[in-house]
């Protein structure tokens, strides 16, 4: 996520306006498909934990878009705090924790699972919900 956080320092309230712009709405039923394929069994309560982010209340997509461009300077103030992927590695080394998802017996399919599926795990706009608003793999 530090590497997230990296791309979106790089990134000016215009930049994000033109993204946003270009994302389209997400599709529910898309957004449903996906988190039956992610999460299986307990895919009901998956969906039932996405509050209005799935379906997206009406409105809520265009509402989204504004928050992002009204609260940008706040979302790079956030992103300034969290250190540079290099930075954060170095931290987690000396304090004698892992830092490759290998060192953790994650493969590389398994970060991406993490990666496609783990932002539906709660009802909350994390970095990888504003990444999909900003159309960002």
């Amino acid at each position: 996520m530090a590497r997230a956080y990296e791309r979106l320092r790089g990134m000016t309230r215009e930049q994000a306006a033109t993204r946003l712009a270009a994302t389209p709405e997400p599709d529910a039923e898309a957004e449903r498909a996906t988190i039956r394929s992610g999460y299986g069994p307990i895919t009901d309560e998956v969906i039932a934990a996405q509050g209005d982010l799935l379906p997206l209340a009406s409105g809520r997509w265009t509402r989204l878009q504004q928050d992002v461009l009204t609260h940008w300077d706040a979302i790079q103030a956030i992103a300034a705090e969290v250190p540079a992927p290099e930075e954060m590695a170095g931290m987690l080394r000396a304090a004698g924790a892992p830092v490759e998802p290998a060192e953790l017996g994650l493969t590389a399919d398994d970060v991406a699972d993490a990666l496609r599926y783990g932002h539906y795990i709660r009802d909350r706009f994390t970095i990888r919900r504003l990444e999909r608003a900003l159309g960002l793999p």
